[in-house]
């Protein structure tokens, strides 16, 4: 996967990519997962704010400034 830039990826957790699921330490009770650039992180939508369980740095192949936002329902 090329670099993401500026854009914010989400998935449905099982539908992400694997390497990114592999960060999750909360054994399934993730609904989904987002790749967020460093300078979107205050643009992004409340909902994914409001449910964020996780951020983890993102595999370096994503970009240097890049994390991976991880949620479930509340």
């Amino acid at each position: 996967m090329d670099k993401i830039g500026t854009m914010i990826l989400v998935w449905p957790f099982e539908d992400a990519p694997k390497d990114l699921q592999k960060l999750s330490t909360n054994g399934g009770d993730e609904d989904w997962l987002a790749l967020v650039p460093d300078k979107l992180h205050g643009l992004s939508t409340n909902y994914l704010k409001a449910n964020i369980i996780d951020i983890y740095p993102a595999p370096e192949k994503y970009g240097e400034l890049v994390k991976v936002w991880i949620g479930a329902h509340a």
